[in-house]
């Protein structure tokens, strides 16, 4: 499997906005360079109608080349452009090949190879400050669209009795097990699926970290998942689109315990 990369000459400042858009549509890694940007999609998964839909919604110029990305050619990109990501100095992301931290007791060791999550991003970022906060032990967790699995290998880490990753993408599913090996971490249940390949039970916590379309669509999914009292943590989707994920989680009795935000993007955390 190949990944393709394009180039998109954009400001700054209109970046996020369109990597929020790129996003929705499959690509799943981005570097930015100034006012350059780099998309990157599988390319079974790349489709030049709705990328030009994309650009036109954003008055964006469609003068962009395609080009393939050989797996071994992505990895190296990533691996020059990854850095450790330290989280409110308790949490530390980094590669193998990173030396570690001595000063932070809690580390998660990835390869991403071509799956979403390594901490960069702001809602993956968002999502674990907010984690980090929170007592696992005896707790049970699902991963929806876990990508990485950071969310719940850092979960298994923190003493949760059972956590549950299901990403419908082979590479984020082998590239999850390979992390939970490397953070030394053990037992939990990675499904390679959509969310209802997931076995009925009832978590503590449902952990969505995907975009706004998917949340749409499957939000009242994630809450059948949810025992009484459980948490539901959403994120993926800018800060604009808060009133309207509010709405469907107000449809759904849930209650809004807190909603967080760094640059523009957003997370959401509710009750049942």
């Amino acid at each position: 499997m190949d990944y393709l990369f394009i180039s998109f000459d954009v400001p700054d400042d209109e970046q996020d906005l369109l990597i929020a858009e790129l996003y929705d549509i499959g690509f799943d890694s981005f570097e930015q360079e100034g006012d350059i940007l780099k998309a990157y999609i599988n390319e079974g998964l790349f489709n030049k109608d709705l990328l030009n839909t994309v650009l036109e919604k954003l008055s964006i110029s469609r003068d962009y080349k395609v080009e393939k990305l050989p797996i071994t050619n992505w990895n190296a990109a990533w691996e020059s452009n990854f850095s450790p990501i330290i989280v409110e100095d308790k949490l530390v992301i980094r590669a193998n090949f990173h030396e570690k931290v001595n000063q932070i007791k809690n580390e998660i060791v990835i390869t991403p190879q071509m799956s979403f999550g390594t901490g960069h991003h702001d809602t993956t970022y968002l999502t674990l400050k907010t984690m980090l906060g929170i007592d696992f032990t005896n707790q049970s967790v699902l991963d929806v669209g876990c990508g990485t699995g950071i969310l719940a290998i850092y979960a298994k880490m923190q003493n949760a009795i059972k956590v549950v990753g299901v990403d419908n993408d082979p590479w984020a599913f082998k590239n999850a097990q390979t992390n939970e090996k490397e953070s030394n971490v053990s037992g939990i249940n990675w499904i390679e699926g959509v969310l209802e390949d997931v076995p009925q039970f009832k978590f503590d916590y449902v952990i969505a970290n995907i975009n706004k379309n998917v949340i749409k669509q499957d939000i009242s999914n994630y809450y059948d998942y949810l025992k009484p009292g459980g948490n539901l943590f959403l994120s993926g989707f800018y800060l604009e689109d808060v009133h309207e994920l509010n709405n469907l989680a107000y449809n759904l009795n849930l209650k809004i315990l807190a909603t967080n935000h760094q640059n523009d993007w957003a997370m959401l955390h509710f009750k049942k």
